[in-house]
């Protein structure tokens, strides 16, 4: 049986998780491919790069909260 045989339109919602959930137990039982840590590098890279101003949390929601008033 190949997987293009797999009747999956006859399989339950919770089947289908279950399904799933088994696939990736095993796809990532050896841990993440090593090109993730490159990405990863990568976009750390280019936030701390970035030209934009941040801002806490807590100035963030006050200026939201004193917008409404």
């Amino acid at each position: 049986m190949s997987i293009a045989d797999i009747p999956f339109e006859e399989f339950t919602k919770a089947d289908k998780i279950a399904l799933m959930e088994k696939l990736w137990d095993e796809l990532s039982e050896d841990g993440p491919p090593a090109w993730h840590a490159d990405v990863l590098a990568s976009r750390a890279e280019e936030w701390e790069r970035r030209d934009e101003v941040s801002e806490d949390w807590d100035t963030a929601r006050a200026k939201l909260g004193s917008r409404g008033k």
